[in-house]
């Protein structure tokens, strides 16, 4: 049943809107909604019910209808919709069996509900009336208490409770439950205020609110147990506990979909929630629930904040068997304690920016950005906007201010490699950025200062470039407070089969080995490349190796186990000729199965095949 709830000349009732199709509302006798209000015109206003929906239109009243303090002229009402005319307030109010039903979405899409700042007393009547100052300052300190649990609340279950004794202090309720709904019939209890802890919500509320709740998306209103009609007196649990009035709303998350209800009870006062009440359940479930989200979102994020650094960490993790490289590591934590600038001296391929990585993570300037820049890459022209930044107009095609690397990396790690190759003349601007801890960008008027810092590396002897004047003596000394030489593959050949194991399983997830043969083959190579070149190798093995094991003869080294590897003069033909046939061989010729590994239709795979034949 729909009644429309009215509010004029300190007078409440209610006019049931069942039998006809539109009620006129005004002063006049002939009106079916009729108020003794003198700001109301004779027929004021008509409300229509037009395809089971409920339209309220101004006809001939001179006052305007207000909803939520704007005034329209024609609007649709929805169960909790509440408007004004002059000083009289009207409130659609929907009842099932003795039930108040508010539609929770619709009140959610409006502006705060106008509700009392205090829960009214025991003696209040059913609809308190509402000073409009009052109306107008309780949604937002409902707004700035419930936002304010976020910062007290450490976890999720905290909130949950923070949430139901603040509704029980604003609802003057004497109960409250809170359970999150994972389908109809699994309903999980998250936090309960005066009821046992492992309470079941079944037996707490009724199957006919739960199924406004749930099926319905209603929120209910119960004002007197036992001359309801739904059964709901009659329960054990309601007997016991001498339950009179009952308020429940639904709970939804960001995506609009049901996921939680929020119940309370009263045991002192007879009389109904008020639609009022009603409101404030429902906008309090849904605050609840964008704080739960906040919540846990934030948990989300600090997990993988924190699985990326250990991710960081792991892959920042050196083999090192061999004792060259325990040395090594051991003095790489040492020298990340302090803030000293470190050069780095290897060659080529040994690894030195995994190790400048290392320090960065070790350090305290962990939380900070590892900016890295290759000297050698980055044109004279430029070296001055790439380190230092520039203003917008400095030169054409500045449009705006822009950042170097050295204020990039404020706070954590200036990785600059291939320092060694970087031109004499531009060292002196950089030795004097280093030694006044400050840049000045292109266009810029004064120097802005930074806080990183700075770790070089070299394959070069930048001592012997003292003697042709290819690097500065005092840019040295700069940059080398912490000298760290990193040693090259052939000096810890230990480490030389652990990092090839290491890197197949990196790089076929898991599905591919190395035989003891091909283990054979690799301590026997001289490495020339280092690591970047036992990694090229393994990546070329895993990809065209035709089994699960790979075998020394698929490795693309020479013979004679030195030197760089040696690539066959042969054509492209002949190589994906040769690799098809190992593969269909180590398949036993199933067609299917090689085209699957190769990533070829069986069609083209068997083209292919006649292809051969006929060469």
């Amino acid at each position: 049943m729909v009644e429309l709830r009215i509010d004029s000349e300190g007078r409440q009732w209610s006019i049931p809107l069942t039998q006809g199709s539109s009620w006129r509302l005004g002063r006049d006798e002939s009106c079916e909604i009729r108020v003794a209000d003198k700001r109301v015109s004779g027929q004021h206003a008509e409300i229509v019910r037009a395809s089971g929906r409920l339209v309220i239109r101004r006809t001939r009243g001179q006052k305007p209808i207000e909803i939520d303090g704007r005034a329209v002229e024609t609007a649709e009402l929805a169960s909790g919709t509440s408007f004004t005319i002059g000083a009289s307030t009207f409130t659609l109010v929907a009842r099932l069996d003795g039930m108040d039903l508010i539609d929770a979405p619709t009140v959610l899409a409006c502006a705060f509900p106008k509700t009392a700042d205090l829960a009214p007393p025991a003696t209040a009547p059913a609809v308190p009336v509402v000073s409009p100052a009052t109306a107008q300052t309780a949604p937002m300190r409902l707004m700035g208490q419930l936002i304010s649990l976020l910062a007290r609340a450490q976890d999720r279950q905290a909130l949950a409770s923070a949430v139901l004794e603040m509704a029980c202090q604003r609802l003057n309720a004497s109960r409250a439950l809170l359970a999150r709904i994972h389908d109809p019939e699994h309903i999980e209890v998250l936090a309960s205020r005066g009821m046992p802890a492992e309470a079941d919500a079944r037996l707490l509320i009724s199957t006919t609110v739960l199924k406004q709740i749930i099926d319905e998306r209603k929120a209910v209103l119960i004002g007197d147990t036992a001359t309801s009609i739904t059964g709901l007196g009659r329960q054990e649990s309601i007997l016991r506990n001498h339950i009179r009035a009952v308020a429940c709303t639904p709970v939804y998350d960001t995506a609009q979909q049901l996921v939680a209800l929020l119940y309370v009870d009263n045991q002192d006062r007879a009389s109904e929630f008020s639609t009022q009440d009603g409101e404030l359940l429902i906008w309090a479930g849904q605050i609840y629930s964008l704080l739960d989200e906040n919540l846990a979102m934030r948990r989300r994020l600090e997990a993988e904040v924190v699985r990326l650094k250990q991710s960081t960490r792991s892959s920042m993790q050196m083999v090192a068997e061999s004792p060259a490289m325990v040395l090594l590591l051991e003095r790489v934590k040492r020298a990340a304690g302090c803030d000293a600038a470190v050069l780095l001296q290897g060659e080529s391929g040994t690894g030195k920016e995994c190790i400048a990585r290392m320090l960065h993570e070790l350090s305290p300037s962990a939380r900070g950005r590892f900016v890295a820049c290759n000297c050698a890459a980055i044109p004279a022209t430029l070296f001055e906007s790439e380190m230092f930044g520039h203003t917008r107009g400095a030169f054409t095609g500045a449009g705006h201010d822009r950042k170097g690397a050295f204020q990039e990396a404020e706070g954590g790690t200036l990785f600059l490699d291939e320092i060694g190759d970087l031109e004499y003349s531009l060292q002196t601007k950089l030795l004097r950025a280093i030694q006044e801890r400050s840049v000045r960008p292109v266009g810029a008027d004064r120097d802005v200062p930074f806080n990183a810092r700075i770790v070089c590396a070299t394959n070069k002897d930048l001592r012997e470039g003292f003697k042709n004047r290819d690097f500065r003596e005092d840019l040295y000394y700069r940059i080398a407070s912490v000298t760290l030489t990193v040693p090259t593959l052939r000096e810890r050949r230990e480490d030389i089969v652990p990092l090839a194991r290491y890197f197949t399983n990196l790089l076929s997830q898991g599905t591919r080995s190395l035989s003891l043969a091909a283990e054979d083959r690799l301590r026997a190579y001289a490495w020339p490349g280092n690591v970047r070149e036992l990694r090229s190798v393994v990546e070329q093995a895993v990809i065209f190796s035709a089994g699960q094991e790979i075998h020394a003869d698929e490795l693309n080294l020479p013979a004679n186990g030195s030197g760089h590897i040696a690539l066959a003069p042969q054509s492209m033909a002949d190589v994906e000729r040769r690799h098809i046939l190992q593969v269909l061989q180590s398949v036993q010729g199933n067609k299917s199965e090689a085209a699957r590994i190769l990533g070829l239709a069986r069609s083209t795979l068997k083209l292919k095949l006649q292809s051969f034949q006929q060469a």
